[in-house]
């Protein structure tokens, strides 16, 4: 399962810097509003104890960890949605992705452009916000005029199908124009599962990330105090200093590691809580050439699992052998665990828990 996360806000408020961090890249990272044009694409490896300690056992040659890819995605600005600062290219990129993280500036320091010459985070959010519905609003309008014209055309069966979709359609046109991210309206199951199929950019998760100062961060850290502005800001939030500094990321030969360290570890959260935004879980396949990870998300079937292996898994499957992480540990032995019976044979309609070491039985 590939899972893309899209780096978004205003131009200059530390996207590409985060980015950077994330993925251990060295993309520009300059003063000046769309440095960042094409987007830049990296890795960032889900660091899990779990298959180090089942790859030391196991001992296989390989060890295959998960990752999340990040997308670092170019600025976006007032009107963004009518193509101004390259916009519409920009919220393309967005479509794109499963999951958004939304860099707000709270950094006050006067050394970097703002590109609306205050610093706002609230307006800015909203400004970004606002740009995201109206492009989702002018996708509605353009899929609505395609259905309408749609039902015209279809059998009784998929008139009433497009009518459904054109019932949806309309109810995110009629929030939208109020203001009302597509994610924050109601829907019934079936409504969400229409919904689902298209690829509005406000449907997606966020995780809205505060670039705080330097002297917020250690107020937050140290004295264990909420900054005034983290405190009157409206929205769940995830504040990191991203700005820090500079030299501790790229200078090599800094002896600064405790230092580092200090600053990255909220950071580096970002990825886990990323994972447990999207509501995904992991499971293991061992063998002696690999031991890898595999990301699902929560409520997978056996059967589904499997198709993420490969497709031939899938279309000859038969049982899948199944051992929880927790035994696994327990006895450390394949023998021990076939003796004490912690092996067990599931069907295609087992639902996978998280930590599950498996092995599909298939035949084609």
């Amino acid at each position: 399962m590939s899972l893309t996360c899209g780096i978004v806000g205003l131009p200059n408020v530390g996207k590409s810097m985060l980015f950077n961090i994330l993925t251990k890249s060295n993309v520009p990272s300059k003063n000046f509003p769309f440095c960042t044009i094409q987007p830049n694409i990296g890795i960032s490896l889900i660091e899990d104890k779990r298959i180090d300690n089942i790859f030391k056992i196991i001992k296989s040659k390989n060890v295959v960890k998960s990752y999340i890819k990040f997308v670092d995605i170019a600025g976006l600005i007032k009107n963004s949605h009518l193509g101004y600062g390259l916009g519409n290219k920009f919220l393309e990129n967005i479509k794109k992705v499963d999951a958004i993280l939304h860099v707000v500036r709270f950094f006050k320091t006067c050394d970097v452009i703002h590109v609306n010459n205050k610093i706002n985070p609230k307006y800015d959010v909203d400004l970004v916000n606002v740009e995201l519905m109206l492009s989702d609003y002018q996708d509605c309008k353009r899929y609505i005029k395609y259905y309408e014209k749609q039902i015209y055309k279809e059998s009784f069966k998929l008139k009433a199908y497009n009518l459904e979709i054109l019932s949806v359609l309309k109810k995110c046109v009629s929030k939208l124009k109020k203001n009302i991210m597509i994610s924050n309206i109601c829907f019934v199951k079936s409504e969400r599962k229409i919904l689902n199929s298209f690829n509005f950019i406000t449907n997606k998760p966020f995780i809205y990330i505060a670039n705080i100062d330097l002297e917020d961060f250690f107020l937050l850290k140290i004295q264990k105090k909420i900054p005034i502005m983290l405190k009157s800001f409206p929205y769940k939030i995830f504040p990191v200093c991203i700005n820090f500094n500079k030299k501790y990321i790229y200078n090599k030969s800094s002896n600064n590691d405790m230092l580092l360290n200090f600053f990255l570890e909220d950071i580096k959260k970002i990825v886990y809580v990323t994972f447990n935004l999207l509501k995904l879980q992991t499971f293991f396949t061992i063998g002696k050439k690999e031991t890898k990870s595999w990301i699902i998300k929560k409520g997978t079937k056996a059967i589904d699992a499997a198709n993420i292996i490969h497709t031939d898994f899938k279309k000859g499957f038969i049982r899948a052998k199944i051992v929880s992480y927790k035994d696994f540990m327990f006895y450390k032995s394949i023998n021990l665990l076939k003796k004490y019976g912690k092996y067990r044979l599931e069907g295609k309609d087992y639902i996978l828990s998280d930590g599950d070491i498996v092995n599909f039985l298939f035949n084609i």
